[in-house]
């Protein structure tokens, strides 16, 4: 189907009559409707990377409830939760330890961000991933570790269950990534969110089912 505004002739483009004429109000919106709209699919990071260092994967949609945690009388006590929405199933994943930093995708990004250091960036190697502070990720034989503020944390399979431990919570989720226990490992002050732990789990299936590659090489098993 021909698209685009209709162009003069090659042998009546004399004079100043306007090569390309302007779109009619019914062919803008058609025009308009080819449009893909960048909130249903952009991997403009993943084709601009000149190292691959962005690669997609997938990820379920849907919104969870999840669940803010405080220590009570010496016990953990759910005091309130929060919103994660996932509305896009394609997500990026930067593999740090292939990065130059070179910002190409910074500036190719048409939502102005850097997916080099906003998407989760993962490591091959421990001690590239201990030099970070904060959104660094280490997959190693089959389950995630993360950095975040200094803080580690990880997350596992055991049989049906995902199993997600920091310093202070001990967390398991089932398949629908609903919470099925939540134990105290040691006690802390204020209030705590376990965010974190429904985003490790969304990225451990992530790694599994879309980059298998990935998954095999850090001896997670086929």
């Amino acid at each position: 189907m021909p698209f685009g505004p209709e162009t003069l002739p090659v042998r009546l483009r004399r004079g100043f009559r306007p090569v390309e004429r302007v779109l009619s109000s019914q062919a803008a919106q058609r025009e308009a409707e080819r449009c893909l709209q960048c909130r249903t699919l952009c991997d403009k990071c993943v084709e601009v990377c000149p190292n691959r260092a962005n690669v997609a994967y997938l990820v379920p949609t849907g919104t969870w409830r999840v669940p803010q945690v405080a220590v009570k009388d010496g016990a953990l006590r759910v005091v309130g939760e929060e919103e994660l929405r996932i509305t896009q199933a394609r997500q990026i994943l930067h593999l740090d330890d292939l990065c130059n930093d070179c910002g190409n995708c910074a500036t190719f990004c048409v939502h102005e961000g850097k997916p080099y250091q906003d998407k989760p960036r993962l490591y091959f190697h421990e001690e590239t991933w201990r030099a970070e502070e904060r959104n660094a990720f280490l997959l190693a034989r089959g389950v995630l570790y993360r950095r975040e503020d200094g803080e580690e944390a990880r997350i596992g399979q055991e049989g049906e269950i995902l199993v997600f431990e920091d310093p202070y919570l001990r967390v398991k989720l089932d398949r629908e990534l609903r919470a099925r226990e939540l134990a105290l490992k040691k006690p802390f002050l204020g209030t705590r969110s376990l965010r974190a732990a429904w985003e490790m789990a969304l990225l451990l299936r992530g790694l599994r089912e879309s980059l298998p590659h990935l998954w095999e090489v850090s001896g997670g098993g086929a």
